[in-house]
């Protein structure tokens, strides 16, 4: 999508997808990384999610990721003092480097996948094998949609999809099918890009 999209998405306040608390799923899946809970863990496409607090919360170094301003500006005024100690990058995801993220070893990816039309997902998903180390560790959820709509977001992204994404950068492990489809996903090592 175009950055005009979503800036006037969140001009208008047309942010329907947020919830008020952090998402159940993440809550249910995330210790299925086995991490140590001191890591660094980026989350693209954050807006103003609570799940960001929810990961600061398990000891987390929390680095979000959002285009917009009015996202940012929102969480913390939704958050307050809650919010301090969680870094932002505000502006485009593929403008994002390595060298900025603190030394993130892990990532959550709660539907900014599926925000994205199928022509920039292969970008994403190599974008990020570039800019997180061997072996991280990431938590991705779609959910589902009409397989009929084309003109989303969200845009469908079926299991097929995301192996075919992950193929030869990340090892993909499918921890819940359904409505909000899971996945664990980690770095392969062989992979240079």
């Amino acid at each position: 999508m175009k950055h005009d999209y979503w800036h006037q998405r969140w001009k208008e306040g047309r942010t329907g997808w947020h919830l008020a608390e952090a998402n159940p799923d993440l809550v249910k899946w995330w210790p299925s990384l086995k991490l140590t809970g001191d890591e660094t863990v980026l989350v693209p496409l954050c807006g103003k999610s609570k799940d960001l607090l929810w990961l600061k919360e398990q000891g987390h170094q929390v680095f979000g990721n959002e285009l917009s301003e009015i996202a940012l500006a929102e969480f913390k005024e939704e958050c307050g003092e809650a919010a301090n100690g969680i870094e932002f990058h505000c502006g485009d995801i593929f403008e994002l480097h390595a060298d900025v993220l603190q030394g993130a070893t892990a990532w959550y990816d709660r539907a900014a996948l599926v925000a994205m039309p199928s022509a920039t997902r292969k970008k994403y998903f190599t974008h990020l094998s570039r800019i997180l180390p061997v072996g991280a560790k990431g938590l991705l959820i779609t959910f589902g949609c009409d397989k009929d709509k084309e003109d989303g977001p969200p845009f469908l992204v079926d299991e097929a999809d995301v192996y075919a994404l992950c193929e030869g950068m990340f090892h993909c492990t499918v921890l819940e099918r359904g409505e909000e489809p899971t996945y664990l996903l980690e770095k392969r090592p062989e992979y240079y890009p």
